[in-house]
């Protein structure tokens, strides 16, 4: 019980320092461009391109790519409707939230779980894409706790979860 005490004012901590400190008009406006990374409608349309890429050469790039994810997404949205962890935003009356999505369970990170899952497929097959994909599924992650709509662990467990996903599909596969 004291572990989870104690991940839990971490969590709180750190997201009261991104969400109420790191809260400047410039970093707001960079942070809402980040964010559409982990959109659905990226998640769609990185799927549409692997699917494509794998139609004109590597079959696997689609088929993996889609299966990641698909596979994580929906493990995802199964986690949120089972936990129904509340928005921070709704918890913490300081909280900064300046554009609020309709659902309002938040663990795990849905946004971070599609910018990890794609970014990591798409850096498998095109290595030379690493080092500007994998800071920018980083950074999707943090803009959703500075937007003020994901704790810590939302996010972290977001990324864990299109990781295994992605383990296990390209181990698979």
């Amino acid at each position: 019980m004291r572990i989870k005490s104690s991940v839990l004012q971490t969590d709180i901590a750190l997201y009261h320092f991104m969400n109420r400190r790191l809260h400047w008009r410039g970093v707001l406006t960079f942070m809402r461009g980040i964010t559409m990374f982990g959109e659905t409608y990226t998640a769609v349309a990185a799927g549409v391109l692997a699917l494509f890429l794998g139609w004109s050469g590597d079959s696997a790039v689609g088929v993996q790519t889609t299966l990641v994810i698909g596979i994580s997404q929906a493990v995802v949205q199964s986690i949120k409707r089972l936990v129904n962890r509340t928005r921070p935003y709704l918890v913490h009356e300081w909280s900064i939230a300046p554009n609020p999505p309709a659902c309002q369970y938040s663990f795990p990170s849905g946004h971070t779980a599609c910018a990890v899952a794609w970014t990591l497929m798409f850096g498998l097959f095109y290595p030379f894409l690493r080092p500007l994909l994998y800071p920018l599924a980083f950074l999707v992650g943090m803009s959703r706790i500075t937007l003020g709509v994901h704790y810590p662990t939302d996010v972290l467990v977001g990324a864990a979860i299109s990781y295994g996903t992605y383990i296990l599909v390209t181990g698979l596969l």
